[in-house]
């Protein structure tokens, strides 16, 4: 192996834990997230329904950025909701378990920190409610929210070890790129190389 080659290996590598570290970034610090089209796209091309559909990873990219445009305010209330929930819950932990000793100041802290995250995750709901297509959702978040209600401190490791919110955002405009792409429609992407829509919507 010469060393062109090794050089292409090392900076292969490098690029690779570079993602990585920015994917775990992004999940610990859920605000700091950046749309991963391409990584969505390979995702979507292993659906059983779009993989024999003939279209390759840009093809499919394009599809989900145009759905990421479509419910880019959803995408950023979904971060609002996750990063608060990653806060509080924190900052829950704790001062259940060790800065406020004591039932009633447990009681406190929870109901606060609960308010907290309730004010934070309504814009979401709010949201899901206004389109009825994706009103089908709220029921399973609810319940999800309920049982990490009534178990503070493993509720407050559960909010903490996913981004519930974020996962929703994400299934919703795959769903909705899948939907287009088996219904032939021709992503807005597409359309802005011809010069027929605005470049924004290229990414």
């Amino acid at each position: 192996m010469n060393l062109e080659s090794k050089l292409q290996g090392l900076q292969s590598v490098g690029m690779q834990l570079a993602t990585k570290a920015r994917k775990a970034v992004d999940y610990i610090l859920p605000f700091l997230d950046e749309y991963d089209a391409v990584g969505e796209a390979k995702s979507l091309l292993n659906d059983n329904d779009v993989r024999y559909m003939g279209l390759d990873v840009s093809e499919v990219k394009m599809y989900l950025t145009d759905s990421k445009v479509k419910y880019n305010v959803l995408f950023n209330l979904a971060k609002l909701a996750d990063t608060f929930d990653r806060i509080t819950s924190s900052v829950g932990i704790v001062a259940k378990t060790a800065a406020l000793p004591g039932i009633i100041s447990a009681i406190i802290a929870h109901v606060g920190e609960e308010s907290i995250e309730f004010a934070a995750k309504l814009p979401f709901f709010l949201y899901l409610a206004h389109h009825k297509e994706h009103r089908h959702r709220i029921p399973g978040l609810l319940f999800r929210e309920l049982g990490t209600s009534v178990i503070p401190v493993v509720g407050d490791a559960y909010d903490i070890i996913t981004n519930l919110y974020m996962r929703t955002a994400y299934d919703i405009i795959r769903d909705d790129a899948k939907q287009n792409i088996l219904s032939g429609s021709v992503p807005a992407p597409k359309l802005a190389v011809l010069g027929k829509v605005p470049s924004r919507y290229v990414g």
